[in-house]
């Protein structure tokens, strides 16, 4: 064989391999989603905003349903703290990730427990390539705390619009997606 011809198959055998290679290198829901859980197994919230409602239905619940939540403090929120209410110390600020509906007329209730919980992905819903060099993916996804070790009836009430969406980058690191950052 000549020299050309080796070359030629030596294309020929490669490049499918490397179309492999390439396809192997993608972020895959599951990936994703396993790198996103153990980002939310590392990082933890001991400080929500519920809804009125939710809060009514928390404090009808028994002393003993409520005890592995450990309250340490309730009060009603506004989500700027700015607002002269919060200066003034008549509401909290909320935190985190406020509910549907929470405005400066429609106060929301700070909860603060004596314990963290913990978040996990629920779906990854989509994975997009920004980057023209394809080192980079977002991934869509939904996620909540994971209230699981909770009585029902205290899971049924924190878990009301709990669910949030989220999006996160990951980037090619070698041969290994890494998470990168939230978007």
């Amino acid at each position: 064989m000549s020299g050309t011809t080796i070359r030629l198959w030596a294309i020929l055998i490669l490049a499918p391999a490397a179309c492999t290679w390439a396809h192997s290198q993608d972020l895959t829901p599951d990936a994703a989603k396993d790198m996103l859980n153990q980002q939310g197994a590392g990082t933890a919230a001991s400080e929500f905003t519920l809804t009125q409602d939710q809060a009514r239905q928390l404090t009808a619940l028994s002393q003993t349903l409520l005890a592995p939540l450990a309250v340490q403090a309730t009060q009603p929120c506004l989500p700027n703290p700015g607002d002269k209410r919060v200066q003034s110390h008549q509401f909290a600020a909320c935190q985190g990730i406020f509910p549907a509906g929470i405005t400066a007329q429609n106060p929301g209730v700070y909860l603060k427990v004596g314990r963290a919980f913990h978040w996990h992905v629920v779906e990854v819903s989509g994975i997009i390539d920004p980057t023209e060099d394809h080192s980079q993916r977002v991934a869509s996804y939904t996620w909540e705390y994971d209230f699981s070790d909770l009585p029902a009836e205290v899971q049924n009430v924190l878990k009301e619009g709990s669910r949030h969406e989220g999006r996160s980058l990951f980037e090619l690191d070698g041969s290994s997606w890494k998470w990168k950052s939230y978007q």
